[in-house]
């Protein structure tokens, strides 16, 4: 009993493993595959995945697929279906970094620019000018940067960025700005280059496309300083964006591009003038523009607060300008009839302590643009072209680019307002007077000298009246004595009396104030003038090397307090050591007490004005400076004909009052009238309350 047990025990056991190793195995664990669909595979995986039947073990058919060795990894996966087969994107091709050279640094050479550009990011990296005029405040050996002057920036001018491709950067830590884009084999030359860019999924293509051409007549020889000044193609560079379509299918992209980045700010402490941000909108008559700006304090505002400026109508112009340089973006395509540029946002590149020292740019943002499928025609890609204009502030320079408006001749907020449009008409003469001295061989402190000294004589019969004036002031003093000694107490009675003593002798006490008044718009004229004007720039005059900025005698070697000088400005105090001494001189002597404290008030006032001149340019203090003694000159030259050629002496006949002198006069008596009334009001009413209570109490 207990063998037949054992024997079909042992059968039973047989069949399981039988059963087990012959059809369940199999069915969990399929086998490797055979030689012809390895062929199927790489040489080189196949090399890994064929082994000969005797290197097999039978063990090997019993470990987990998911722990399989690498050889059969791959191959005992299940096919996937070809519906969710995964195209995987082309590898991201890499270029080496690059910089380039358009233009030249060598002023001998037909190129007003020396652009670099720079393969990361195919964009630009700084724009010099090779004028040996335009060399920097701080180091005369170097070149002014129009664009990139500060190495620390990281935004380039003209950087790219488009929302499709940068996604698929920014999985590898990069960007269109931070990736090197591919030099376009053939394009490079002195005069132009391209840069090309595709994206990693292979489906957009991005070139940039720059040239910066000689400037037209003058190929082969030297630029003189009035082609400079007057070739305004000289500071253009010509620059495109094509995007183009790779796929089968349409699409629609929008780019954003960075403005110029880097418009240098020179002599910031004392300059009237900051970075502004420009804009130049396109009326609908599409000739006309009208023009914008915002200051850098403007700008850090409105971002600070969240609302940083946008501008959505269409642009003739769009930039960066500072006191002698400008940086300004044009579209070439007219933007009322072919619009490629949708809106125009400010930023602040570099927020400054100090607000209106901040680096402000621009960002441009195109039009959706609808490309075709590849190989359809030219709608598969679209091409927007710009020009940007680099340079100096010359209002012919810049129309080439519709800005000539930019160049404003503005020094800040003006308190004789009413004198403004005067001040605009004698500014662009008075520059050219001054260039035109200049282009004689003159040095411009001598130029600013002689220009003085036509205003000074253009004005003589004014000051000659003034002379007669203060003459007769003094002729009039005993009697003006005799008036004070008279109405002691009574100052109404005491201004009457001089009036009438005024108008007897034809005398007018502010006769005196118009040589000054006159002098006022040319004073504002040639303080913008030299405050803006770049041909005044690193203009030289005995120890003075910018007479567009203060003279900085020598540093100082400490900062003084609460008004933050650190130079020592010789010019400004022998300007208002020439004040004092000229009114001393010029004014008649105090006649009364009132008088001599307005004239101590004056001194006081010059004092402030040294305080508030302290800062002004080298060249304006030379004119004052000139003007003093002028003055000063011509008094003496004055008093001595007086002298040598003494006048006869004439009869003073009582002159008819003028209609202003009848009116100042009827005035002071009607003032007269009211006061005695005033003094006479309170007793009688007084005595008409005494009255009535007498006849209350007799009734």
């Amino acid at each position: 009993m207990e063998q037949r047990r054992f024997l079909t025990f042992i059968a039973l056991s047989a069949l399981v493993i039988f059963g087990w190793s012959g059809f369940v195995m199999p069915m969990l664990f399929p086998p490797p595959p055979k030689a012809e669909k390895l062929a199927e595979k790489a040489p080189e995986d196949q090399a890994a995945d064929i082994a000969k039947p005797e290197e097999l073990q039978p063990a090997d058919a019993l470990v987990p697929a998911n722990v399989i060795a690498k050889a059969g990894a791959d191959a005992n996966q299940p096919e996937a279906p070809a519906q969710e087969k995964v195209v995987e994107p082309p590898k991201l091709q890499s270029f080496p970094n690059r910089q380039i050279l358009l233009g030249s640094t060598n002023p001998d050479e037909p190129f007003f620019l020396a652009v670099k550009l720079n393969s990361r990011g195919g964009s630009i990296e700084t724009i010099e000018l090779n004028d040996p005029r335009y060399r920097s405040l701080d180091d005369s050996s170097k070149p002014v940067k129009v664009v990139g002057d500060d190495p620390l920036l990281k935004l380039k001018t003209t950087d790219v960025t488009i929302e499709a491709i940068d996604r698929q950067l920014a999985a590898l830590g990069l960007s269109l700005a931070k990736i090197d884009w591919e030099v376009v084999p053939g394009s490079e030359s002195p005069e132009g280059v391209t840069f090309r860019f595709t994206s990693p999924d292979g489906s957009i293509q991005l070139e940039k496309a720059y040239r910066l051409p000689k400037v037209p007549g003058l190929a082969g020889k030297e630029p003189t300083k009035t082609e400079r000044d007057n070739l305004g193609q000289g500071y253009l560079l010509d620059y495109s964006l094509t995007v183009r379509n790779l796929t089968e299918n349409p699409r629609e992209v929008r780019y954003t591009m960075q403005g110029p980045v880097g418009v240098p700010l020179e002599n910031p402490e004392n300059v009237t003038k900051y970075r502004d941000v420009r804009v130049g909108f396109v009326l609908p008559d599409g000739e006309s523009v009208e023009s914008s700006h915002q200051s850098a304090t403007e700008v850090l505002d409105a971002e600070s607060s969240g609302k940083p400026s946008v501008w959505t109508r269409p642009i003739e112009y769009v930039g960066v300008d500072a006191t002698y340089f400008a940086s300004l973006v044009h579209p070439v395509e007219n933007q009322i009839k072919e619009r490629t540029i949708e809106s125009v946002q400010s930023q602040v590149t570099y927020p400054a302590q100090e607000k209106h020292f901040s680096d402000v740019s621009i960002e441009l943002t195109s039009v959706p643009i609808q490309l075709a499928p590849q190989g359809t025609g030219p709608n598969a890609e679209a091409t927007h072209h710009f020009q940007l204009y680099a340079g100096p502030k010359r209002a012919h320079l810049m129309a080439a680019v519709g800005a000539a408006d930019v160049t404003e001749y503005h020094i800040g907020w003006n308190p004789f307002f009413f004198l403004e449009p005067l001040v605009r008409l004698l500014v662009i003469p008075m520059l050219a007077l001054l260039n035109g001295l200049h282009a004689l061989g003159i040095n411009y402190g001598i130029a600013i000298i002689l220009l003085t000294i036509i205003v000074r004589t253009c004005l003589m019969p004014l000051t000659r009246k003034q002379a007669q004036s203060a003459q007769r002031m003094k002729e009039m003093q005993p009697k003006l004595k005799e008036l004070q000694k008279k109405f002691a107490g009574d100052a109404d009675g005491l201004r009457r009396a001089q009036l009438e003593l005024y108008s007897k002798h034809g005398f007018n006490p502010l006769a005196g104030c118009w040589p000054v008044l006159l002098q006022m718009p040319i004073f504002f004229a040639l303080y913008r003038a030299l405050s803006v004007s770049v041909d005044l720039r690193r203009a030289s005059f005995l120890w003075i090397d910018n007479l567009a900025a203060p003279d900085a005698l020598f540093e100082l070697p400490f900062r003084v307090p609460f008004l933050g000088w650190t130079e020592f400005n010789l010019l400004p105090i022998l300007t208002i050591i020439l004040f004092v001494a000229q009114q001393k001189i010029l004014m008649p002597p105090p006649a009364d007490e009132e008088q001599a404290m307005q004239y101590r008030m004056m001194n006081i006032m010059m004092v402030m004005m040294g305080v508030m001149f302290y800062r002004v340019p080298a060249g304006l203090c030379i004119y004052f400076i000139t003007s003093s003694l002028w003055g000063m000159a011509e008094r003496w030259f004055f008093d001595r004909m007086n002298e040598w050629y003494p006048a006869k002496p004439v009869e003073v006949k009582e002159k008819k009052p003028s209609a202003v002198a009848k009116f100042w006069q009827q005035a002071l008596e009607a003032a007269d009238r009211q006061a005695e009334q005033a003094r006479q009001m309170p007793s009688a009413g007084a005595n008409s309350s005494s009255k009535n209570g007498q006849n209350g109490k007799g009734r």
